[in-house]
């Protein structure tokens, strides 16, 4: 029933963040972060081959991304690759080329960081406007996302009862013509 109504899977609506915020910013390179702080890790989602992989980084205060979590605020990084906090795996969104880096936390109206949006171009420092217009949509988006992976819990339970119920069916409806042959059987015999 749900699948009716949402056709996109949580990484398609990630990457299309992604491209929609290299747009506003004229970002050669983005990357989200999803938090999980109860489990204390990171996730973030590639495409490799034509095969999803879900990535799991399970320090959540670690690198420059980390800090972002912490403190729950933009950085804005001109060369970030000096600070001593940076680890590339994390903090690194496209290529090492790419030196000025911005960390946007996004967050939901329960004050909470649902995931940490990257991104970088080779240009200067993101100005003053560009923050703005990522400050704007960040609740937005944080929103975008949590109702993605809603959608996706549901459609997994959904699949789940799905699967359960068929199991019912079949083991009710085979056992009956199996005793009606066995009792055929036992009144021949």
């Amino acid at each position: 029933l749900i699948a009716v109504h949402s056709r996109l899977t949580l990484y398609d609506t990630i990457q299309s963040v992604i491209n929609g915020m290299k747009v506003l910013t004229s970002s050669e390179a983005g990357e989200i972060y999803l938090i999980d702080e109860y489990a204390g890790n990171m996730t973030r989602y590639v495409k490799d081959n034509g095969t999803i992989k879900k990535l799991t980084f399970y320090k959540i205060s670690e690198g420059l991304t980390g800090t972002c979590l912490l403190q729950k605020r933009i950085i804005n990084f001109d060369n970030p690759l000096e600070d001593s906090r940076f680890v590339s795996e994390i903090d690194q969104p496209g290529d090492d080329g790419l030196k000025n880096i911005i960390y946007v936390p996004l967050i939901n109206t329960n004050e909470e960081i649902v995931a940490v949006l990257q991104l970088a171009h080779s240009g200067n420092k993101f100005t003053e406007d560009e923050i703005k217009k990522l400050e704007l949509v960040s609740g937005h988006v944080a929103l975008a996302i949590e109702r993605s992976k809603r959608i996706e819990q549901m459609l997994k339970e959904e699949k789940q009862d799905a699967n359960m119920n068929l199991s019912k069916f079949l083991s009710e409806n085979i056992s009956t013509p199996v005793d009606v042959i066995n009792r055929y059987t036992l009144l021949l015999n």
